[in-house]
């Protein structure tokens, strides 16, 4: 178990100290891969000089330029203590829909909208406006896209990450069933 436990190690602390891990979205994906898999507390340093070097690059407006990058950032941040503004949500919603970032019909936009409704998990209660209008925005999109069974869900396994994080609040299981039959 130990020698596993290495290899992930050392698998991981490769990817992000690597050539993949120079750029700053695929640190801050493997940021979240190390939260999901609870192994953290091996990487401390590194998540720790990521998310500093993250928060040099934020613009409080304009987040990190892009949408799906932004809502990552921002869920990240917020969960490592760091005070970012709600606004950049609010611009994400006002810009990302204008450019048509948010399409349910390519993998970019589903994943920016997964990020989009994971950050809007992380407000306080004085932004619950914002956050509240994002995630629903978020989630009435992300439904859609499950019910017309979109493609572009079936690649890096996104149909069930949009699921356990639609459904996770319902607690209604993982699957969506578009023809329900009552009893």
């Amino acid at each position: 178990m130990d020698n596993l436990v290495k290899e992930i190690k050392e698998e991981i602390a490769s990817y992000i100290e690597g050539e993949k891990g120079r750029c700053i979205h695929q640190k801050l994906k493997a940021v979240d891969m190390i939260q999901r898999l609870g192994i953290e507390r091996f990487f401390k340093e590194q998540v720790k000089e990521i998310m500093h070097s993250l928060y040099r690059q934020w613009d409080q407006e304009l987040g990190l330029g892009s949408v799906e990058l932004t809502g990552l950032g921002f869920r990240l941040l917020r969960l490592h203590g760091y005070q970012v503004s709600a606004d950049v949500v609010k611009e994400l919603l006002e810009k990302g829909g204008e450019a048509g970032s948010f399409s349910i019909e390519n993998y970019e936009g589903i994943a920016a909208l997964l990020n989009l409704y994971r950050c809007s998990q992380t407000g306080f209660p004085f932004e619950s406006h914002i956050m509240r209008e994002a995630a629903t925005f978020a989630e009435s999109r992300l439904r859609r896209a499950l019910l017309l069974e979109e493609p572009h869900l079936e690649t890096n396994n996104m149909r069930k990450e949009v699921q356990l994080s639609i459904h996770a609040k319902d607690g209604d299981g993982f699957s969506v069933d578009p023809n329900p039959n009552p009893l």
